[in-house]
């Protein structure tokens, strides 16, 4: 049998959520963080998905045959392992701004971060996790 090995990457954004896998639509299993998983398929065609809460990934098509091993990894969006301290920075400029300086429509300033949170919880819900593959050694 062919097998598929996911590896989630350790990231402090979703550190408390569990993964779900979907293969061909049927749910496979939750991951957590870090976590490595191998399955098991039979030669053919398959296309993979990842869930998490109402967001999701691209669809990642692959085919298998024989004892062929696949290897995917699975991550949040491009740029979330800097979203946090981002927008913790971009709060406390805002305040000091407004509050200390005391300038106005210092607010304006987290508009950015705002509407890409925006996004991913909306619009781009399906590009919030990305499956790509691995490039084996």
């Amino acid at each position: 049998m062919a097998k598929l090995i996911i590896t989630r990457s350790s990231e402090w954004f979703n550190r408390a959520r569990g993964i779900r896998i979907l293969i061909n639509d049927k749910e496979m299993g939750k991951m957590a963080n870090g976590q490595k998983q191998e399955v098991e398929l039979p030669a053919g065609s398959y296309v993979l998905r990842a869930k998490i809460d109402w967001c999701g990934s691209n669809r990642f098509s692959f085919d298998v045959s024989g004892s062929e091993t696949k290897e995917v990894s699975l991550s949040s969006f491009g740029y979330s392992w800097n979203f946090v301290p981002i927008s913790l920075l971009v709060v406390a400029i805002v305040f000091v701004l407004q509050f200390v300086l005391k300038v106005d429509y210092a607010g304006f300033i987290g508009l950015p971060v705002l509407f890409i949170m925006i996004y991913y919880f909306s619009i781009g819900r399906n590009s919030y996790l990305v499956i790509k593959e691995s490039n084996p050694l």
